[in-house]
């Protein structure tokens, strides 16, 4: 049949124009009208070509559905793979340059790689009391990339809880597979390396104490011990009293509860770089006076020395009031307490004795007199003995106590100002 658009001559049963694809006008076929019963408006395409191209068809549609929604589902996971890898990697930075930096500094070094919260509080804490640097590298949070790197350049076979001790980028000692049920490990890891003393105690405190007394404006005795041993207490109670008498600062420094690390870190703030079992610093106004290892030395020897460095405050033995012997007697018949120290010359005692009684009469604002014995001291022992001086002889120094006329006490030697004290608060010299 030829197709009225076109002109393409078709088959006789061809109802659309196998050329164009116009629709032939099959009411002029005779022969496919009377095939198809007359019916040339309703005729229906399957019935003439009758086939299961939908059926291929929605077979087809369904398998390329199928594969589109697998490599969408396999891009999805390839950009969350990589967006979780620069997110990492982004996050990681910051930490990542303070790992570089530690690896090139000169202080040692502390690196937790892991994920123990618990073993990073504990590490932190150590790292804040002994002046460690110290970085937690949480492994959940960085690239495997970078995890090998940090494997490589501290040479570790593994990272798995890895606690690692570094000094000017080589590793000291390092420790893995830590448990938060064996937290003891880290304390006996740290120890065992010098990095936290055997001694657990306030290190904070020993440390602002000893910096506190290099700029203190009072003169200030600095003792730094290093190990418990009675022989070195007993040394801090004799420096504890000497500073006591003299009223200057006295700091005890336990270097047993410090890392040798920060113990020669405050002494070169002294300008002072060894370490020994002890160190005794005079310092006044900042300036370093007098340093010495020595435990061997007396409460004389601190006095001539810190009366050689001007420590010992002068206005203590001037505040005495100089007495005459022919004025004795006039200041002992008084109705009220007074007090005279007996001195005589070249006596380290008594001069050792002098600033620590006038230091008492200026803190309590009363006026103790004092007596240099020259040529008279058989004349003074003999009137002393008349009025209650119990002793077969005069030595010297003395402190009495008098009142109308009497011996009330006396003190022979030098003596200790706390006793002192007590012992004018008890007959009402002090009040």
């Amino acid at each position: 049949m030829q197709c009225e658009k076109c002109g393409y001559i078709n088959k006789q049963y061809d109802i659309i124009c196998q050329k164009c694809g116009s629709p032939l006008n099959i009411e002029k076929n005779i022969e496919l009208q009377k095939k198809y019963n007359h019916k040339p408006k309703a005729i229906d395409i399957e019935e003439i070509v009758p086939d299961n191209s939908e059926a291929v068809f929605d077979s087809t549609q369904k398998k390329i559905r199928n594969v589109l929604i697998v490599l969408l589902f396999f891009i999805i996971l390839i950009i969350t793979a990589v967006t979780i890898t620069i997110i990492k990697d982004f996050r990681s930075k910051d930490v990542m340059n303070v790992y570089s930096e530690l690896l090139h500094s000169d202080k040692i070094s502390v690196i937790y790689l892991g994920t123990d919260t618990e073993a990073n509080t504990l590490l932190n804490t150590y790292a804040k009391d002994y002046d460690l640097n110290y970085l937690f590298i949480n492994t959940k949070k960085i690239t495997r990339h970078k995890k090998e790197t940090i494997k490589k350049d501290l040479k570790l076979s593994k990272i798995s809880n890895t606690v690692v001790i570094i000094d000017k980028g080589k590793v000291l000692d390092y420790f893995d597979d830590y448990h938060h049920e064996d937290k003891d490990k880290i304390l006996t890891f740290l120890q065992d390396n010098d990095i936290v003393p055997k001694l657990i105690g306030d290190a904070h405190k020993n440390i602002d104490m000893f910096n506190e007394s290099l700029v203190a404006d009072t003169p200030t005795i600095i003792y730094l011990v290093n190990e418990k041993e009675e022989e070195y207490v007993k040394y801090g109670e004799l420096l504890a009293d000497f500073c006591n008498d003299y009223s200057l600062n006295y700091v005890l420094v336990e270097g047993y509860y410090l890392t040798d690390n920060q113990k020669l870190l405050l002494l070169n703030k002294a300008n002072y770089t060894e370490l020994h079992d002890i160190v005794v610093m005079i310092v006044d106004e900042g300036n370093i006076k007098f340093t010495t290892e020595k435990t061997d030395l007396s409460m004389n020897d601190y006095f001539k020395m810190a009366s050689s460095y001007g420590i010992i405050d002068e206005s203590s033995s001037a505040s005495l009031i100089d007495l005459k012997y022919d004025k004795i007697k006039d200041i002992v018949n008084r109705d009220t307490k007074t007090v005279i120290l007996f001195s005589e010359n070249n006596n380290e005692y008594s001069d050792r004795m002098k600033p620590i009684i006038g230091k008492i009469g200026l803190q309590n604002n009363i006026e103790i007199y004092h007596h240099l014995v020259v040529n008279n001291q058989k004349e003074l022992t003999d009137y002393l003995t008349s009025i209650g001086y119990q002793e077969p002889a005069l030595t010297l120094p003395v402190i009495i106590v008098f009142e109308k006329g009497k011996v009330l006490s006396y003190a022979i030697g030098l003596t200790d100002k706390n006793l002192l004290e007590t012992r004018f608060k008890e007959l009402g010299v002090i009040r």
